[in-house]
Formats: structure tokens, C-alpha cells, sequence
């Protein structure tokens, strides 16, 4: 489930996912305030079944990327807000809002909680068409290029709306790695 809510002129407001296990259950949530930044917001992952929380807070002007395990004192590190940096979702809603207007290739920053550090992307084009955007983020650095998988993404150019993802969740399985997962969306 994936909801989002957007003021009178666009912007975003909050968005709110829930994760659910084969039989339904909800495993994992992810809540995101826009309201102080559209690219950098407020943001907490918990995952129900493990306990570890994530994300990114605020401390009057510092930017904290927050990480906690189940029983281990929470990990904080402070990140500067730089230009084109995104964290939580942030960066699949600026694809999709502009979905029209995109050159490629770019690089976009993300930052990720779980690693206490912001990595930068390129992001291309992978056999886009007049219906579909279809890009491919790989990590911008050679060497991590060759451990560290790519994230495939689509999306439907009438609507902006994201229709398929290929990379890692940031669910784990069982044995507390995370996992690479396939999705395809469903807006009927």
C-alpha cells in the first residue's frame, strides 16, 4: 500500500507505505513528511519484524540520518543538504514529477541510513519509448559499481506514475540481508 497526499499547488505533503508479508501481514512501514523539504524529508522505515528503524530527521538546521538494530544504540550522522540530493522516496516522486523534462544521463545523491553515508548515482536512460521512462540508476563510482547491484526503473509518461522496480528492498529476509525484488504496479 502506498499513499500520498499533496497540497492545493502539488507539492507533497506526507506519503505513507506499508510492506505486507505472503499472508498479508503488515511487516514494514515507511511514513515521509515533505512539509520542510520536498527532496529531503522527514522520513522513519521501521521494520515491524526486526525492530530496526531508519531515516532522516531534522535538528533545527542539521540534517541527521538516523539508523537503530534491535537492541544496539542508535547510529546518527549529520549530512549537508547538497544540490540534487534526495533521501527516502524523494527521488522516485521527482522522477515522476518530471518524467517529461529529464536529460539524461545525471546524478542524483541518495542518502541511505543504513550505510550512514549519501552516494551518488548516475542515472540513464534504458530503452525509454514514447509510453515509458525507463532508467537505470547504477552507483557512481567504479569500483563499488562492480559489488553493488543497479536499480532498474519504469514509468508511464502520460501520468508520471512509477510501474516497475528492480534492485534492493529495504526489507531483509530471515537471515538479515536485504534482498533483490521485482515490482510491478497496479493503479486499477
Amino acid at each position: 500500500f502506498h499513499a500520498v497526499t499533496r497540497g492545493s499547488d502539488g507539492n507533497l505533503e506526507k506519503s505513507l507505505t506499508e510492506y505486507r508479508g505472503p499472508s498479508g501481514e503488515l511487516i514494514a512501514t515507511l511514513e515521509s513528511d515533505y512539509s520542510m523539504s520536498q527532496v529531503l524529508p522527514n522520513y522513519r522505515f521501521e521494520d515491524l519484524r526486526t525492530k530496526l528503524n531508519e531515516g532522516l530527521r531534522r535538528d533545527g538546521d542539521r540534517l541527521l540520518l538516523y539508523a537503530q538494530e534491535p537492541g544496539e544504540v542508535e547510529r546518527v550522522v549529520t549530512i549537508e543538504a547538497q544540490p540534487m540530493t534526495f533521501a527516502g522516496q524523494s527521488w522516485s516522486h521527482y522522477i515522476s514529477d518530471k518524467v517529461q523534462d529529464l536529460k539524461f544521463p545525471w546524478v542524483l545523491n541518495l542518502a541511505l541510513p543504513s550505510r550512514q553515508k549519501v552516494y551518488a548515482f548516475v542515472v540513464s536512460d534504458s530503452g525509454s519509448d514514447a509510453q515509458r521512462l525507463r532508467l537505470k540508476l547504477e552507483i557512481d563510482n567504479f569500483v563499488l559499481r562492480l559489488f553493488a547491484p543497479s536499480l532498474k526503473v519504469e514509468y508511464d509518461r502520460a501520468t508520471g506514475r512509477l510501474m516497475h522496480y528492480e534492485g534492493l528492498s529495504n526489507i531483509s529476509g530471515k537471515d538479515g540481508k536485504y534482498r533483490e525484488v521485482t515490482l510491478e504496479y497496479d493503479y486499477s
